[in-house]
C-alpha cells in the first residue's frame, strides 16, 4: 500500500479532506452497489470527522434524494474499550451523535459493551459480523488516528500475536493504554481497504508520523501497510519537524 504525506497547518481543512474524499469513495460504491462500508476512528478527531461526513451525506439525502434512495452505508467502528454501554470512554457514544443528519442511510454496527457479553465474545460477535457483510469486499474507506506510540486502532507496538490475527476483528486484552481490554479491527482486515486516512495531528504525534513515512520495519503503520498490495494510506499532519 503506497503511503502519501499530506500536510495542512489547519487539522479542520484536513478532516474535511478526508470527509469529502470518503463520501466520493461512498459514491463510487453506491454507482455499482447498494452499500458502502467505512471505518471511522474515535477520540475528539473522530467525532469532528464523523461530523464532517454526516453533513456531506445529508446534503446528498437532500439534494439528490432518488439517487440515494435505497442506499446503504455501513459504519464500523476501528475499535471499542470493553466497558460498560453508558460509560463515557466508549467511542460510539461520542460519534453517534455526529452522524444523527445522516442516520436515514446508516447502519452502524456497535461492538458489544462489558454488561452484555465477555470480551472474547464481544469480538467473535464483532469479527462474524464484518465477515458476513462485507463478504469478501474491501472496506471503500478506512479512517483512523495515529497514537502518540504509534497504535493504530488498539493494536499497539510489539503485539505481533495481535497483527498477525487471521479473524477479522480481536479480543485486546492488555492494552498498555486504559481502559486495558478493547476490542479492535485487526490489522489485516483494516489493511483489506480502497484507501486508509490516517490522522497524525499535533506535536506528540511527530515520532510515529516519522516512523511511518520511514517505513520503520517496527511500526504499526507499516505492518498494516504490509496487509494490502493495493490501495492508498494518506497521512494527513498539521506539524512539519
Amino acid at each position: 500500500m503506497d503511503l502519501h504525506t499530506i500536510y495542512d497547518a489547519s487539522s479542520d481543512r484536513l478532516i474535511e479532506l478526508a470527509a469529502k474524499n470518503t463520501f466520493i469513495a461512498i459514491s463510487a460504491a453506491w454507482s455499482t452497489n447498494s452499500q458502502a462500508n467505512i471505518v471511522l476512528t474515535g477520540g475528539r478527531t473522530g467525532a469532528k470527522i464523523a461530523a464532517a461526513l454526516s453533513n456531506e451525506i445529508s446534503d446528498a439525502i437532500e439534494n439528490f434524494p432518488e439517487q440515494v434512495k435505497g442506499k446503504k452505508i455501513h459504519i464500523w467502528f476501528s475499535d471499542e474499550r470493553f466497558v460498560a454501554g453508558d460509560n463515557s470512554e466508549r467511542t460510539d457514544l461520542a460519534i453517534m451523535p455526529e452522524l444523527v443528519n445522516a442516520a436515514s442511510v446508516l447502519e452502524i454496527h456497535q461492538i458489544a459493551n462489558s454488561s452484555k457479553s465477555t470480551l472474547e465474545q464481544a469480538a467473535s460477535s464483532y469479527s462474524a459480523e464484518l465477515t458476513k457483510i462485507l463478504a469478501g469486499k474491501k472496506f471503500d474507506s478506512v479512517i483512523l488516528s495515529l497514537g502518540e506510540d504509534g497504535h493504530v486502532a488498539s493494536c499497539f507496538p510489539g503485539q505481533d500475536e495481535i497483527f498477525n490475527s487471521s479473524t477479522a476483528a480481536i479480543a485486546v486484552s492488555n492494552s498498555p493504554k486504559p481502559p486495558a481490554q478493547r476490542v479492535s479491527i485487526s490489522l489485516p482486515a483494516l489493511g483489506q481497504a480502497a484507501q486508509i486516512f490516517l490522522f497524525g495531528l499535533g506535536e506528540g504525534k511527530l515520532q510515529a508520523v516519522k516512523a511511518a513515512q520511514e517505513n520503520d520495519a517496527q511500526a504499526v503503520v507499516t505492518k498494516l501497510r504490509q496487509n494490502s498490495q493495493a490501495g492508498k494510506m494518506f497521512l494527513l499532519t498539521d506539524r512539519k519537524d
